[in-house]
């Protein structure tokens, strides 16, 4: 029998502190844009490395590679509405009131993930050959810690394309977890634009950061990480609790 684990805020939470934000204002968007002033903060650590390692397990089900994978004009591999019934421990992780506390103290206002199908979204993009390598314990970034490869395989020509294209999203808040290694890591970072269209790149350190961004209003897209390596994001969209 497949043992479940149990989200334990006191272990599988890293937030020690609340990281900084960037205004609206300061990307030069006007100050009632979108529904908090708050448009992104900095990479922050969220989860610890064992929460990290069972999300990744859940992920790597036969179940939800077969069942919940797509691709769209904007993104060559994902998977999406698995988590209620194939990954509990994510499932309770993203819904869990002291993981509601933090985001909603980050983004200024109270949120909640806006439905069961957009919790734990996985980008993902991977190299084939170092894939196959490297069924293990996924302690480096080119370590595909047995997802499977074929699910975007990325290519050196392809390097410098993103996993995820420019776009804005459906709902206001979304929260981009790293569930890849990040040492050696070269790009792999989430990219956001700016009103007047410059553009500036957030990545956490480390496994297991996470960067809060209103997707709705703000422009972005997620670069690819070259040099072999992978990039599993795992993507929670959020709105206010309150419809006022």
């Amino acid at each position: 029998m497949e043992h479940v684990y149990k989200f334990e805020p006191n272990r599988h939470l890293a937030a020690k502190q609340l990281p900084k934000v960037r205004l609206a204002k300061d990307l030069g968007y006007s100050e009632d844009t979108g529904v908090s002033p708050v448009a992104y903060s900095e990479a922050f650590q969220l989860f610890t490395p064992e929460a990290i390692r069972i999300m990744r397990a859940e992920i790597e089900k036969p179940e939800i590679r077969e069942t919940y994978s797509f691709s769209s004009n904007i993104a060559d591999s994902q998977l999406r509405g698995y988590a209620k019934e194939h990954a509990p421990f994510t499932y309770q992780a993203w819904n869990h009131p002291e993981t509601l506390k933090l985001i909603s103290a980050i983004a200024g206002i109270e949120l909640v993930p806006v439905m069961d199908y957009e919790i734990g979204h996985i980008n993902l993009s991977t190299n084939a050959k170092t894939a196959n390598e490297g069924q293990g314990n996924g302690t480096e970034c080119g370590r595909s810690n047995g997802v499977n490869a074929s699910m975007g395989s990325s290519h050196n020509e392809d390097d410098d394309k993103p996993i995820v294209g420019w776009h804005t999203d459906s709902y206001p808040f979304v929260c981009v977890l790293m569930m890849s290694v990040c040492t050696g890591m070269i790009g792999g970072e989430t990219v956001v634009r700016t009103a007047d269209g410059d553009i500036r790149k957030i990545r956490g350190p480390a496994q297991g950061c996470a960067m809060l961004l209103q997707g709705r209003y703000v422009t972005h897209q997620a670069m690819r990480a070259r040099g072999g390596k992978e990039r599993i994001t795992s993507v929670t969209s959020f709105r206010p609790k309150s419809p006022f």
